[in-house]
């Protein structure tokens, strides 16, 4: 069991546990905004990739 919980870490987080924060952060915004505004669901997706880009890029620019 120790096993398969390592390797969800190591594949989930990996080296950078502020990017898997981001990347469900802002998954957690996306869901809660169409939840609750279901007409912007349609320019959602774009501005969720263009998130993760973002985060992404912070990543890099910080190691």
């Amino acid at each position: 069991m120790r096993y398969l919980r390592s390797f969800w870490y190591d594949f989930i987080v990996g080296d950078s546990w502020e990017t898997a924060v981001g990347v469900v952060a802002a998954l957690g915004a996306t869901w809660f905004i169409i939840e609750h505004h279901a007409s912007l669901s349609e320019a959602l997706g774009p501005l969720f990739a263009a998130a993760i880009i973002v985060i992404m890029v912070i990543s890099l620019i910080r190691k």
